[in-house]
């Protein structure tokens, strides 16, 4: 069924039904310029087409053609991630003088919140309209012990796009017990629609990064960028350094947001400006703001002859996530500012990308 308003469009078609027999819908909502797709299947955005001044459209996301390439890779191809994303050391944590054990999914430690991922499941999911803006809202409710987690928490999921070309990723929760938390989206962008973006233009508004071992386990410092492989202060293309990266960035930096105090964004929490991407061969530019403290630049590296929508192979450098989030491992790390959701507080975390083509 279609519907329109004004010139914006949208759509809902059957995408395919997982092994619970549990049915998917694929959401599909259009501004002028702008044309967003998602699933209920894990909150997952699945296409993203910019329709410049000629008419010429471009998708600038990356990921599958069908529910089962998405059930089936490991990607987390614009997958929603939750209840924390990036790593946890030693897959556990204690808060309040109880340990609390995860599973274990990468190399000792709990990566996105082990298992069952949230993007393995299906989500309500709806369309929405707001002044200007039209999107999609995901919401689930994920029980005490999920995941290994404490506490009931309702999470809802936004994704809008406006016409004045700004795509908007809201993410809010709410918990009855005290919890870490950490929401991010982890889609691939890559703005000429296919091919490697080593060539991108990047700057990053971002001093520190946090540093890590060798299993990227953060050791508790934050680090300057100056001078080094991950310094984006000025623009750059993508693959200056990465002769000296041997799976090229998958690096936490340190966005304006950061507040020593606490980690947990609420609706009042200033956007700042964190990531400018410009691809000058599709001539389009994308300009990333959140309230989020960290940011993990990962470049697809341990993406390996994947096979992705209209016969693409994905391969490192294929695309490049900008993961607006807290911390990684900061439940262990009395050094970093709290992850921990209080009861019935908010945590809202904003995200928005605006785009020129």
């Amino acid at each position: 069924m279609t519907f329109y308003s004004l010139n914006m469009k949208t759509k809902k078609q059957y995408f395919g039904t997982i092994y619970s027999g549990q049915k998917a819908t694929l959401f599909t909502v259009s501004t002028k310029n702008i044309t967003l797709k998602a699933t209920n299947y894990g909150a997952t955005i699945t296409s993203l087409i910019l329709k410049d001044s000629s008419n010429k459209e471009t998708d600038i996301v990356l990921g599958f053609e069908t529910l089962d390439s998405y059930s089936k890779n490991w990607g987390s191809f614009g997958a929603i991630i939750g209840r924390y994303s990036n790593k946890i050391s030693n897959a556990k944590f204690t808060l309040n003088g109880t340990e609390y054990k995860l599973s274990e999914n990468i190399q000792g430690s709990c990566l996105h919140g082990g298992v069952p991922r949230w993007e393995n499941l299906i989500w309500n999911g709806k369309i929405i309209r707001q002044r200007n803006k039209i999107g999609l809202r995901f919401e689930k409710t994920f029980s005490d012990g999920f995941q290994g987690f404490p506490g009931n928490l309702k999470v809802t999921i936004e994704y809008l796009i406006s016409n004045d070309n700004k795509l908007t990723f809201s993410y809010k929760a709410i918990s009855d017990k005290e919890t870490p938390i950490s929401i991010t989206n982890h889609s691939y962008f890559n703005l000429n629609g296919g091919g490697n973006v080593k060539e991108n233009e990047l700057q990053l508004f971002c001093e520190k990064i946090i540093q890590t071992d060798k299993d990227n386990i953060p050791t508790g410092k934050l680090i300057d960028v100056k001078n080094s492989e991950y310094d984006f202060l000025q623009p750059k293309k993508i693959g200056t350094h990465t002769d000296k990266l041997e799976y090229g960035y998958d690096t936490c930096y340190v966005t304006a947001a950061y507040n020593p105090e606490t980690a947990i964004p609420t609706k009042d929490t200033p956007l700042v400006k964190v990531a400018q991407l410009t691809d000058s061969q599709a001539n389009k530019k994308m300009t990333v703001f959140s309230n989020a403290e960290g940011m993990q630049l990962y470049t697809s590296g341990y993406v390996k002859f994947t096979l992705g929508k209209n016969g693409a192979i994905y391969t490192p450098f294929c695309g490049i996530c900008f993961e607006t989030q807290n911390f990684p491992d900061s439940p262990n790390r009395p050094e970093f500012p709290s992850t921990i959701l209080k009861p019935n507080q908010e945590y809202n975390s904003i995200t928005e990308f605006h785009f020129e083509f």
